[in-house]
């Protein structure tokens, strides 16, 4: 199934870039994988990899249906798999 979410902020963070949240709708990302942010005011969508997950301020490796996303830097790595479907 493929991904997808429904964006809530967008914004930047100096020092590690752009940060998108939002809630998962369906299917479900993994940090490394790519995905396309869409469409923009003119259609087309970018391909953006995801280097950070994170579920209440708590880093995750992955992220199923129904939680936070949120981009951020690696460290103390822990992941709680969790499905709401």
């Amino acid at each position: 199934m493929c991904f997808s979410s429904k964006v809530d902020h967008t914004f930047e963070v100096k020092g590690v870039g752009s940060v998108v949240s939002g809630t998962a709708v369906a299917g479900s990302i993994a940090v490394g994988q790519r995905l396309l942010l869409g469409p923009n005011s003119d259609g087309h969508f970018t391909s953006v990899l995801i280097t950070g997950i994170q579920r209440s301020q708590v880093l995750a490796a992955c992220c199923y249906l129904g939680l936070s996303v949120v981009k951020r830097r690696l460290s103390n790595l822990a992941a709680w798999p969790y499905d709401a479907g």
